[in-house]
């Protein structure tokens, strides 16, 4: 279920960031103005009208803005008009001097220009006349939208827009922030644990609502140009959000597995997908089926609650769940609100509120998480320092003869060879006896070192007795191995040359497995041990070297 949980999370991701790009790429827009001079002013009053579809040589419902602009010392002035997918044309006089109007036919998406400001640069004849705006759009309730229209210095504007969205600014980045801070973690969490944290699933969800709050605000729509990207962005982003959070919150209950929750997914991943498949299709865009994103939202909201308030009946107010409580309280409270806000039309005030419990929410279940998962983490390092000194040899390093055990039964000589290398070293015990059990231990050190080293990255060392070694060599690797063993030989030399109290003796031996000889891989072993002693005789009596 969880693999296939990522799958469809990943899917959604990848379609609906194609779709930003290809509207990135396709979008274009008429925007029509004639040559300015600054100067500044400010709207006193504008009074509109609506001209029904039919009248006055309309073809559709038209709002008509009438905006004075005053009778002022000409020193260069802007009309700034905030739109909602709306097309604008605006006439001084008898002459249009700006209009933004959706070209039907060139963008792949969309019905409108999106979410847009507009500046509109006077002349000095203007001053003291009246701009007429007409107003339209594909959607009934962006029509009766009233739009936002200011007059003056331009960058005095814009500074003033990106004031009054300071705060949201700093909200929104820093929820952003937390949220790529939680990703980062999850990802070191898989890395090193290969396990799927939560953390990431809780920092997605907080990116993506970073984004969507950023993209809210006015002053990005000022900021960057693409507008309609802008708005499918926030579409996106909130469309993406239920999943994200699904799956975090999930993990928090302890009946994670319940069919409710694969369920809250599967309609989540098929709303996604079919939305943008509407889209594709051109039936509906985005914007037009928002209603499904937000009913979605509000079976998420409602299955939490429902959750919370079972696992409080039945396993109690543990503390894991005072800090779900307390994040459900401000996600409904957040979630409900803004989509109430955004159908009667009022101001963001409370949605900053519900923002900030959020982020109070995320830090601190980014912190119970951080803890959880760092407990994880040393458990894990933990678990595998003993793993490594159950299989591993405490004095060289190398594999030892647990680890070797396994190998040899892991290894299927049905279906291929291998090759068992058997290493002895000479004199040990003399070495021992002589020059003491600590230059004993050096011999043993360095005559790994060397068997390690000659057969890096072509078989697996392990040190399976006192002055025994074992190399298991895929057959493939035969050239390999003997070109090893010669390798060894001369780094054996090497290290009797230098002046040590006591000289190196590594006697060898191998076999390849022979189905016709041996009836296990133990008996080839036993022909390497053999081919071994041959060598170690050898080498005692003076006959090798």
């Amino acid at each position: 279920m969880k693999k296939k949980i990522s799958f469809e999370f990943i899917m959604t991701l990848i379609v609906c960031f194609s779709l930003l790009i290809y509207i990135g790429h396709t979008f274009s827009t008429e925007i029509n103005t004639h040559g300015t001079e600054k100067s500044y002013a400010e709207v006193t009053d504008y009074s509109c009208e609506l001209i029904p579809a039919g009248e006055e040589g309309c073809l559709e419902d038209t709002f008509v803005y009438h905006v004075p602009i005053a009778q002022e010392e000409y020193t260069g002035q802007y009309i700034a008009v905030f739109s909602h997918h709306q097309n604008l044309s605006v006439w001084i006089e008898d002459k249009e001097v700006y209009r933004l109007q959706h070209e039907k036919g060139r963008n792949a998406f969309g019905k409108t220009p999106g979410i847009r400001w507009n500046f509109i640069g006077l002349m000095e004849e203007d001053m003291g006349k009246e701009a007429v705006m007409y107003v339209t759009s594909p959607y009934e309730d962006s029509v009766q939208s009233p739009i936002n229209i200011y007059i003056g210095d331009k960058s005095a504007i814009c500074i003033g827009i990106i004031h009054d969205d300071f705060v949201a600014y700093i909200i929104g980045f820093a929820i952003f922030a937390v949220g790529i801070v939680l990703v980062a973690i999850g990802i070191y969490a898989y890395v090193k644990l290969r396990q799927v944290s939560d953390l990431f699933y809780l920092g997605m969800f907080a990116v993506f609502l970073a984004v969507w709050m950023l993209n809210e605000r006015r002053a990005t729509k000022m900021i960057l140009s693409g507008s309609l990207v802008c708005s499918y962005v926030s579409f996106i982003s909130l469309m993406i959000l239920p999943m994200s959070f699904i799956l975090y919150v999930r993990e928090q209950f302890n009946d994670k597995e319940h069919i409710s929750w694969k369920i809250l997914l599967t309609c989540s991943f098929l709303q996604s997908t079919g939305t943008v498949l509407l889209q594709i299709l051109n039936v509906k865009d985005l914007r037009e089926t928002l209603l499904s994103t937000h009913l979605m939202i509000v079976a998420v909201l409602l299955n939490l609650l429902y959750r919370v308030i079972k696992e409080i009946v039945t396993i109690g107010f543990s503390n894991r769940m005072k800090v779900t409580l307390f994040g459900l309280v401000s996600c409904v409270v957040a979630g409900l609100a803004d989509i109430i806000f955004y159908y009667i039309s009022i101001g963001g005030a409370t949605r900053m509120a519900a923002a900030v419990v959020f982020l109070i929410w995320l830090v601190v279940c980014g912190i119970f998480a951080v803890k959880q998962t760092y407990g994880m983490w040393k458990k894990a390092k933990q678990a595998k320092h003993y793993e490594e000194m159950a299989y591993h040899d405490q004095l060289t390093g190398l594999y030892n003869r647990t680890a070797y055990e396994e190998f040899m039964e892991g290894v299927d000589v049905k279906k291929s060879s291998c090759v068992i290398v058997m290493f002895d070293l000479n004199d040990l015990k003399k070495c021992n006896d002589v020059y003491g059990h600590e230059a004993g231990d050096s011999y043993i050190i360095l005559c790994a070192k060397i068997i390690s080293e000659a057969f890096e990255n072509i078989g697996t060392c392990c040190r399976i007795g006192g002055d025994e070694f074992c190399v298991i060599v895929n057959e493939d690797n035969l050239p390999r191995c003997e070109k090893a063993l010669k390798e060894l030989d001369k780094k054996v030399e090497e290290a009797n040359r230098q002046n040590r109290e006591y000289e190196v003796h590594i006697a060898y031996g191998y076999a390849i497995y022979d189905k016709e000889l041996d009836r296990e891989l133990s008996d080839t072993r036993s022909r390497a041990d053999a081919n071994m002693y041959q060598m170690k005789f050898a080498m005692k009596e003076g006959n090798l070297k």
